[in-house]
């Protein structure tokens, strides 16, 4: 992986700064002209190589993030993963059509399928600064269509730890029982466990 970054950052950087080559001096130029100018040629190269370190600690820092979300995926269970994968294969987007409603729309194809009609309060959930009674949805209104697990939540009024565990988005399965993942997650954050409040914003923890 590290010769890959070297490769990399060779063609994207070194190579690029090799047009910016120092004027040589001219034929008959004093000895003192040639010191000047193999010593610009070194501080330049010495520049260049500081740029490219940090650009390469910056590449392996984002390697690093990335496979660490990677080895997270790897620990979800069977079924979360299943979940995924359903949720991805599907639009992100829906515009609502005149005769809609949200149970109606969750079981289209290319929302969440036949059958699933019982989603509709993820959609809800997901587009409650658009939808203020559950019961009327407008035509022309476009709505997020929830398509991963929520790894953070935005707090509506009312809302508990153990209501928002419960929800399918979040950890859909058993989740009341899963609130104090939520709190341990956030405990910096929530001084009681049973007063939360609107407008925060809390981490989901993942396996």
């Amino acid at each position: 992986m590290k010769k890959l970054l070297l490769i990399l950052v060779v063609v994207a950087f070194i190579v690029p700064v090799m047009a910016q080559e120092i004027a040589a001096p001219p034929e008959k130029a004093s000895a003192e002209e040639y010191i000047q100018y193999y010593q610009q040629r070194e501080a330049l190269a010495n520049q260049q190589l500081t740029e490219l370190e940090q650009q390469n600690q910056e590449l392996e820092a984002q390697l690093a993030a990335l496979q660490q979300q990677l080895n997270s995926i790897d620990t979800w269970t069977e079924e979360e993963k299943a979940l995924l994968d359903e949720f991805n294969a599907k639009v992100k987007e829906y515009t609502v059509k005149k005769g809609d409603w949200l149970s109606k729309l969750a079981e289209y194809p290319e929302v969440y399928g036949k059958g699933n009609y019982w989603k509709w309060p993820v959609i809800y959930r997901a587009n409650r600064d658009q939808i203020k009674n559950p019961d009327l949805i407008y035509p022309g209104q476009i709505f997020t269509i929830p398509r991963v697990l929520a790894s953070e939540w935005t707090v509506y009024q009312g809302e508990t730890l153990r209501k928002i565990a419960s929800y399918y988005e979040v950890y859909y399965k058993d989740g009341a029982k899963r609130w104090k993942e939520i709190y341990e997650a956030n405990k910096d954050e929530i001084s009681n466990p049973n007063v939360i409040d609107a407008g925060d914003v809390l981490t989901i923890p993942r396996p």
